[in-house]
């Protein structure tokens, strides 16, 4: 799986491309701190689901633009399983702050590389 990245001054759109099939895509809200993205939107073809893609393009990612900080805050029923699973597999360069919003009722998941 690769990934294509188009950045503009109001953040990130990701597709996420298996064997020249356009099978998913991330869009990623700029935040008012420099290099802060939040996770505004993800979805995967139904038929590519379970499989790890989701994990795999947020390190691809990473791994593109190592100097970004990704947050994930409100995530639905398939996304907090995904996120789950991306936190118990994460490479060891890859850092994690959990941040709990109270007032929100959820955890902000923030992922960087350690610099």
């Amino acid at each position: 799986m690769d990934i294509e990245i188009i950045r503009d001054d109001f953040g990130l759109s990701v597709s996420l491309i298996n064997d020249n099939e356009d099978i998913g895509h991330m869009t990623l809200e700029k935040d008012v701190r420099d290099n802060e993205y939040t996770i505004i939107d993800a979805n995967i073809l139904p038929k590519y689901r379970g499989k790890g893609l989701y994990q795999k393009s947020i390190i691809k990612l990473l791994d593109e633009i190592p100097s970004i900080k990704i947050n994930s805050v409100f995530r639905s029923s398939d996304a907090e399983r995904a996120w789950v699973s991306l936190l118990k597999k994460l490479p060891k360069k890859v850092k994690i702050e959990k941040i709990p919003l109270k007032r929100e009722k959820t955890t902000l998941y923030q992922l960087y590389y350690d610099e």
